[in-house]
């Protein structure tokens, strides 16, 4: 689950709707994280991408 409220689901009801989707074998709201989030979270910075 994300740190930043902002990237989390804004209700509890679109969670269970991304959960019975996933169920379904459907299309869910959610996807993985942005190249720049990885980037960030394994220690790169964009000074030593330059």
């Amino acid at each position: 689950m994300q740190k930043n409220r902002e990237l989390r689901y804004p209700t509890v009801l679109n969670l269970a709707e991304d959960v019975q989707h996933y169920l379904r074998n459907e299309p869910v709201s959610a996807g993985p994280p942005g190249i720049t989030y990885q980037l960030k979270k394994n220690g790169w910075s964009e000074t030593a991408l330059q």
